[in-house]
This record gives structure tokens, sequence and C-alpha cells, in this order.
């Protein structure tokens, strides 16, 4: 992905999680962070899912806000407001999907499991 990207890309992928289990979101930031200098996530307030948010340029948090501010579609600065106090810089380290490993749907049935035994 991130060679298809302009110096000031953005990749964003959904994922899904739990309130208590953030196993799927963690690993795909911690991957994304192999690549990319600034990694977000954004925690959808009421939901099942957060968006992991990658930059090909480094960024801060700080950048983000005064993006949000500038923004000139109202709706659109609503919306981003809403969730500002909801992004988060990515947590350092964890576990990270390669080519050679990558057990993505073992992570989410594992999470499916546990949430409808209620394991977490």
């Amino acid at each position: 992905m991130r060679d298809h990207l302009t110096a000031r890309g953005v990749v964003a992928i959904n994922a899904g999680r739990t309130d208590t289990d953030f196993r799927l979101v963690d690993t795909l930031a911690a991957t994304m962070a192999q690549v990319f200098p600034a990694v977000y996530v954004m925690d959808a307030p009421e939901s099942f899912n957060s968006l992991v948010v990658a930059t090909r340029s480094p960024t801060t948090l700080a950048d983000y806000r005064a993006n949000v501010a500038a923004l000139k579609n109202v709706r659109l600065r609503q919306v981003a407001a809403r969730i500002a106090g909801q992004v988060r810089v990515a947590p350092a380290g964890g576990t990270v999907f390669t080519d050679d490993r990558a057990p993505v749907e073992q992570l989410i049935h594992s999470m499916a499991f546990d949430f409808l035994t209620g394991r977490r």
C-alpha cells in the first residue's frame, strides 16, 4: 500500500472489535507501523469498529486537529470533531502479520468466541 501513496497519502482500514478486545485493531496497527511513520487508531463511539489510519509522511495528533479545524465541509468537520477525542497514537509493539504469517480468520474467530462466551 505504502508504495502506491503520494508523499501526503493516507491509508485507512476499518477493523472490528468489542468494547474490551482490541486484538485485531492492535495487530493491524502494529503491522502498519512496520512501514508507515505514523499510525493512529480512531475508536468509533457506540460501535464495534475502529479505524486504523497510517500516513506516508510523519504526522502528529496536532496535525489531525489542525486539519479538522480547517475542514470547509461543515458536516465532515462535525463528524471529525466528534471523534477527535477518540483518536490515539497506535500502541507500539505487538503482533505483526507478514506474508508468511497472517492468521486473520483465526484471530477473528477467537474474538467472536470470547465475546459470545463472555470471556472478554
